[in-house]
């Protein structure tokens, strides 16, 4: 390369380099005010404790949390108790937030903020509306995307914008509210490690139930009986219903109104080495799958079994429907004949 060649594409890449900090400057339109010290929500750290009632928005999606006591629990989903260190945690973050940095104050540049109206298409914002007792608002903010480190090592801020104000701010604060309800409950309703499964049982009406034990000398699992000229497709295929069936997450959940039918109610029964005994009620509705639980269990077990139904009595929970078929297997599914 000529020294004339290298002199032109070191000023090229200059050009770009400022055209680059141009456009994205007048994108984002950074302030020249580093902190204004102004309260997101004036007043909201004493009145925090008389909100009754959060509300989340984005587009056609609504999560409405309702304070019943010392209980949050969720409106669109029959009144389920949501995780109250969630709702305090969002409290918290708008209670003690400032606005530090004064952004855009153009509506085409919300998008790069998060903070566009809540409503319009293909919105990320969502609008959170606080409530009071006496059914008064008390705020109402849109909330925008995260800014990872802006407020030094570890500090992140969040976008923020009052609905009705052209002016888009950085608050130093994580502030976190969504619309699923996974952002609002833990979606594990069960887990407990493959190898500790001591026992699985797959009961599908009209089929002869499969009974899946720990295999002797192995870590794996294996039928208990395998009928004469028979044996199991492939290696892993009883481990990995087992492993499907250690752990159920949920994304949907409903109060529990009438009793299975067993005709139709699919049961898998596991029990762990330490002795608890789960009972798993699966109910197919078209695309869906529900499940409802019990569990009981001795001594430390006992522990276990009894969290699992405070949580779950009364309740079933949708599950994903490929989790589900990967536990509800036949044993035609399972064996071959030894000769193929």
């Amino acid at each position: 390369m000529t020294p004339k060649q290298f002199a032109g594409l070191a000023v090229a890449a200059v050009v770009s380099a400022v055209v680059a900090i141009i456009v994205y400057s007048s994108s984002v339109q950074w302030s020249s005010v580093t902190e204004s010290g102004e309260a997101l929500v004036a007043g909201l750290p004493a009145r925090a404790k008389a909100v009754a009632e959060v509300e989340v928005d984005q587009g056609d999606k609504k999560i409405t949390l309702e304070r019943r006591g010392k209980n949050w629990v969720l409106a669109e989903h029959d009144s389920y108790v949501a995780d109250p260190k969630k709702v305090d945690a969002l409290l918290a973050g708008l209670s003690k937030a400032q606005l530090v940095e004064a952004k855009t104050r153009m509506k085409d540049k919300y998008p790069l903020l998060g903070v566009e109206d809540p409503d319009t298409k293909d919105a990320k914002s969502v609008l959170v509306r606080l409530v009071d007792d006496k059914g008064k608002e008390v705020t109402s903010v849109i909330i925008g995307n995260k800014r990872q480190d802006t407020l030094g090592i570890g500090g992140s801020g969040t976008y923020v914008r009052k609905p009705g104000d052209a002016q888009a701010w950085l608050a130093n604060a994580n502030i976190n509210a969504g619309v699923k309800l996974s952002d609002w409950i833990d979606p594990q309703l069960f887990e407990t490690p493959r190898e500790d499964v001591e026992h699985l049982t797959v009961d599908i009406p009209g089929e002869q139930p499969l009974e899946i034990v720990h295999a002797k000398n192995s870590p794996g699992h294996t039928l208990s009986e395998i009928p004469d000229g028979m044996k199991l497709k492939y290696t892993n295929i009883v481990d990995e219903i087992v492993r499907a069936a250690r752990t159920f997450e949920f994304d949907d959940v409903r109060k529990f109104q009438t009793p299975p039918d067993d005709a139709k109610i699919s049961t898998v029964v596991l029990t762990t080495k330490g002795g608890v005994n789960a009972t798993f009620h699966i109910r197919q509705e078209g695309d869906d799958a529900w499940v409802s639980v019990e569990a009981k269990g001795d001594g430390g077990a006992k522990t276990i079994a009894d969290a699992l139904n405070a949580r779950a009595k009364g309740w079933e929970f949708r599950v994903p429907q490929s989790r589900i078929k990967e536990i509800l297997k036949r044993r035609k599914d399972l064996l071959e004949a030894v000769s193929s």
